[in-house]
């Protein structure tokens, strides 16, 4: 064997062992991504015989170098806009191949901040290769030595490797995070959904709770949930203020919170409130915000029936402003804080409110118990629903797409296989988005839009019905429909109750769906983990690599083979 095969056959040997280092050190920390991209930069920099390194990963418009090595310690947290790109990058994503500079000294990086710091700590030859991530743009790789000695294209290649590891790595450690936030997310729905089922009368310690968990989850310092009248708002709860400040009305002017919610319906996010511009454009909110020594702070509006009544805010005492991540999450809470303000006032104002609240709770628990199980859920909503409202028979039929299904039905005919167009069905889009009941006295007078469920309904001996809208942010998702089996016509009190439920119905069916994506998920990274594990292991025999990924491809897409 000469030489230059030996050679050549150490590198590769050298290379794969180092891989394998990698694919474990992915594997051991999916979500600790400042740990694995060290360890990938370091097992690189030994590999090339370089003397420092960088990692840098996009954010948006901007990017930061987030893992150092070496000599290039210094370059720690510099952070510039992607506009702002250096040639030797954007070569590196134009060609998708290693770049080599024989001595940066002599060719300048592009970036005045970069040059200097490549004089300061004596950056001589270096080779930079971009990140990429489903043809995306997500970082850049580089190594370098301390003296002019070129990097050679093997170097380069070696360099490729370990890249396109660490775009793996960040992929999982994106994966990962989000998985986690949902869990938690999850997991403090679930709390917050037992907290109103245990205390469904305490709107106080309901709220309490509310605004607890949304300071864990925002990661902020202070809560407020507010009433919002108009010309006054009034704090009805709160987490990290004083005691005393629940109680306390402020002023609330035109053009202020109540109405910019009225108007837009969407977050308003404060990156300072000590700026100069929040002093003079939001003067109603100083007194508190002073008071308080907030800084960044985001809101949302409270909404039930389709009417704003208040807002929840978060805010923080240092200067960190909140993302539209925080915000919608955030969001979650409020309208689980909305539909405990909404039934409490309607418990005090209805004769039935003791039986409302039972059913609510039980309502509640069932969601809590049966977080995936949507058809449980639906099945126990509808039945409580018929029982209050003094029906006989109901359904749940949902938008798929273009068609209606009923997803659940107690007493209302055949429905099984039934695909309804979504432009004939009884409450249309025009009536949800307005959350307009639809009240039939006699089905038998009634003409339907769509026959086949007419007559469903005539042979169930169906007569008097009432319809009400499923809304999911907003968008209408389906219908709750009753019935009764005699002429004697559902009334506004009953369409009050109903849309209680149908809002309910509406919580379970999102929670549903975050709960078997989660579910889905979590399957996607234990396979990604066993796939990392015997590549890992695998080395130069790759039957066993590819018969995992096969066994875990069939699983995921549910083939049989």
């Amino acid at each position: 064997m000469s030489d230059d095969v030996e050679t050549q056959l150490a590198d590769a040997l050298k290379l794969q062992t180092a891989m394998s280092d990698v694919l474990r050190l992915i594997s051991a920390n999916p979500g600790d991504l400042p740990k694995v991209l060290d360890g990938i930069l370091a097992r690189a920099a030994a590999l090339t015989d370089a003397d420092g390194g960088t990692i840098t990963i996009r954010h948006g418009d901007r990017r930061r170098i987030e893992a150092v090595y070496g000599s290039a310690a210094g370059f720690m947290g510099i952070e510039s806009a992607l506009a702002e790109m250096s040639p030797k990058s954007e070569a590196a994503i134009a060609q998708h191949a290693p770049i080599l500079t024989d001595d940066a000294m002599v060719a300048s990086y592009g970036i005045p901040l970069v040059d200097e710091l490549i004089r300061i700590h004596n950056i001589r030859s270096m080779v930079n290769v971009a990140l990429i991530l489903d043809g995306e743009f997500i970082g850049t790789l580089v190594v370098s030595r301390n003296e002019v000695r070129p990097f050679d294209e093997r170097s380069g290649q070696v360099l490729q490797a370990f890249a396109d590891q660490a775009s793996i790595a960040i992929a999982n450690a994106t994966l990962f995070n989000d998985l986690h936030e949902a869990l938690e997310l999850q997991t403090a729905t679930s709390e917050i959904l037992g907290l109103i089922s245990a205390h469904p009368g305490d709107l106080p310690t309901v709220l309490s709770g509310v605004a607890e968990r949304a300071a864990v989850l925002c990661h902020a310092d202070l809560v407020g949930i507010n009433r919002v009248h108009v010309g006054s708002s009034t704090v009805v709860a709160t987490y990290g203020y004083a005691p005393e400040m629940v109680g306390t009305t402020f002023d609330d002017p035109s053009g202020g919170r109540l109405d910019r919610f009225r108007r837009e319906r969407r977050p308003f996010f404060v990156e300072d409130w000590q700026g100069p511009a929040m002093v003079a454009s939001v003067p109603e909110m100083q007194e508190l915000t002073v008071a308080s020594r907030v800084r960044s702070t985001v809101m949302v509006p409270l909404i039930h029936n389709d009417e704003v009544f208040g807002d929840l805010e978060v805010g923080r005492l240092e200067l960190q402003p909140f993302t539209a991540k925080h915000a919608r999450i955030l969001q979650t809470f409020a309208d689980q804080a909305a539909i405990a303000i909404g039934n409490a006032g309607l418990f005090n104002e209805v004769r039935e409110a003791l039986e409302l609240q039972t059913a609510t709770s039980e309502v509640l628990r069932l969601i809590s118990a049966h977080p995936g199980e949507l058809s449980i859920v639906l099945d126990g909503i509808l039945g409580r629903a018929i029982t209050l409202c003094g029906a006989d028979a109901g359904t749940v039929t949902l938008v798929h797409g273009d068609v209606m299904r009923a997803d659940a039905n107690h007493g209302w005919g055949n429905f099984a296989g039934l695909e309804i167009p979504v432009e004939k069905a009884v409450l249309s889009q025009h009536q949800a988005d307005r959350r307009l009941p639809v009240f039939i006295a006699d089905y038998l007078e009634f003409e339907s839009p769509y026959p086949p469920v007419q007559q469903i309904g005539r042979d169930a001996g169906i007569r008097s019905t009432l319809t009400v809208a499923l809304l999911s942010d907003e968008v209408w998702i389906g219908n709750l429909n009753l019935a009764r089996y005699e002429v004697r016509p559902f009334d506004d009190k009953e369409a009050t109750i109903l849309q209680a439920f149908a809002d309910q119905a509406a919580i379970a069916i999102g929670n549903a769906k975050l709960f078997n994506d989660l579910d889905a998920a979590l399957e996607r990274q234990v396979a990604m983990t066993e796939v990392l594990d015997t590549v890992s292991t695998a080395r130069f025999d790759l039957q066993p690599v590819f018969d995992m990924v096969a066994h875990h491809a069939n699983r995921l897409c549910g083939g049989s083979g």
